[in-house]
């Protein structure tokens, strides 16, 4: 289940000001403590900075699983570009959650069970996880704009995809 459900896509941020690339230093540990995860549920896939252009790119997910069925990604992208001598530049901020319910049944008996078993009672349980994963997911946008001392009438907030001349990374 996607935690924007009714938007259906990702939360863009973008920025312009002073210091973007300090999100490439905070965004890991400040994951790792909103969501109370341990290392191995936290992947750093991409990080990168050109030392010449002072361009900058950074990818991390986000692993928390809650119980035997339900479990939540995050995942952040952070990609733009800071001066190297006046430290200004501009950033494009996508986040992105999900959280997952799975159950692998091997035969129709199993499937019935599950049914009843989901409508009965893991029903609550699951919307207390999605509530419990959307807060997660806003606190962690929260973070980035505290970061960035982004005020909310600062943001821009587009929730489909890239307008024509738009680069999607």
């Amino acid at each position: 289940m996607d935690l924007l459900e009714p938007v259906r896509d990702l939360r863009i941020l973008s920025y312009k000001g002073p210091r973007p690339a300090v999100l490439l230093k905070v965004v890991l540990p400040s994951i790792q403590r909103i969501m109370e995860l341990d290392s191995p549920k936290l992947a750093e896939m991409e990080l990168r900075w050109d030392s010449t252009d002072g361009s900058f790119q950074g990818k991390w997910a986000a692993f928390k699983s809650y119980d035997k069925w339900t479990h939540m990604w995050i995942w952040v992208n952070v990609w733009g570009r800071q001066d190297l001598q006046t430290k200004e530049g501009n950033a494009r901020i996508k986040v992105k959650g999900w959280l997952i319910t799975e159950f692998d049944y091997y035969h129709a008996l199993q499937q019935g069970f599950w049914w009843t078993f989901s409508y009965l009672f893991y029903n609550r349980t699951r919307r207390k996880l999605f509530d419990q994963s959307k807060d997660y997911y806003f606190r962690v946008i929260d973070m980035i704009k505290q970061n960035l001392n982004i005020l909310p009438e600062d943001t821009t907030i587009s929730t489909g995809t890239p307008s024509i001349g738009e680069r999607e990374r």
